[in-house]
C-alpha cells in the first residue's frame, strides 16, 4: 500500500524509492508482499472452493514424466541379483 493506500507498490516505484532514500527495493517489495498476504488472509472466509471431480480435471492425474511401478511388498525384500555399481565400474575400465 503506497502512502495513501490507493495503489500497491510496483517494482519501478520500489526502485525509485531505493534510489531516492537508500531503502533496498527487495525490502520494499517483501513488505508489499507481506501486506498483500495479510490483507488477503483477512478476507479468507469469503473464499469458497468446490471439489473438482477427477474426470473434469484439466490436467492428467499422473505426471507423464514419471513411471508408476506396481510391486508387492514381498518383491521388495528379494535379494539383489546384479553386482553393486562399484564392481561394474571396475570391470569396465579397471579403474
Amino acid at each position: 500500500m503506497l502512502l495513501n493506500g490507493r495503489s500497491d507498490l510496483s517494482g519501478l516505484m520500489a526502485l525509485r524509492i531505493e534510489k531516492a532514500f537508500g531503502v533496498r527495493m527487495e525490502t520494499l517489495m517483501r513488505m508489499q508482499a507481506s501486506y498483500d498476504i495479510a490483507r488477503t488472509r483477512r478476507r479468507e472466509g469469503e473464499v469458497t472452493v468446490g471439489a473438482i471431480a477427477a474426470e473434469n480435471h484439466p490436467y492428467p492425474p499422473t505426471n507423464p514424466y514419471t513411471t508408476t511401478f506396481s510391486t508387492s511388498m514381498s518383491s521388495l525384500s528379494t535379494p539383489r541379483t546384479s553386482p553393486p555399481a562399484t564392481s561394474r565400474i571396475r570391470n569396465l575400465g579397471g579403474v
